[in-house]
This record gives structure tokens, C-alpha cells and sequence, in this order.
């Protein structure tokens, strides 16, 4: 995924969130459960579109963080977050 904001893709997966918000798996999961993070299933897989997560990021006071291509490791999945 892209650095900058203007070159992401239009539909954003779960893991583009949690590598631009860094919250954990399990704390995006609770959002989404409880209704904060605006994210649907399509197809047995969580997106959002980039206009609406910006819009949510500045709604919540988020800084989005930089963004690499770097796959999640297992040790990530588990650790950081909120």
C-alpha cells in the first residue's frame, strides 16, 4: 500500500486499517462489533472506502500512520494496539 494518503486504493481491507490507525486485530474487531468503525463485509471481508476512513480518522482525532508494504507478522497481530 501506498505512503501517501492520495495513492491509496478507494477500498481499503482490514489489514490497510490496521496498518494505518495501528490498532490491533482485536480492537478494530470491537469497533466494528460496536459500531464506531464504519466498515461492512463484501464478500466474507471487512472494507471501507478511503473518503469514508479519512472522514473517520479526522472525526475521531486519528493520525494515520505510515503505511509500507511489509506483510502483518504473527508477533504484530498480537502486540500494539489500543
Amino acid at each position: 500500500m501506498a505512503t501517501s494518503i492520495d495513492k491509496w486504493p478507494i477500498l481499503l481491507n482490514f489489514n490497510d486499517v490496521r496498518r494505518i490507525t495501528g490498532f490491533s486485530k482485536y480492537k478494530i474487531l470491537k469497533m466494528i462489533n460496536a459500531g464506531e468503525l464504519p466498515m461492512i463485509k463484501v464478500r466474507g471481508q471487512y472494507v471501507i472506502n478511503k473518503v469514508t476512513l479519512i472522514k473517520w480518522l479526522k472525526e475521531m482525532n486519528i493520525q494515520p500512520l505510515a503505511i509500507d508494504q511489509k506483510p502483518i507478522t504473527k508477533s504484530q497481530e498480537y502486540s500494539g494496539g489500543l
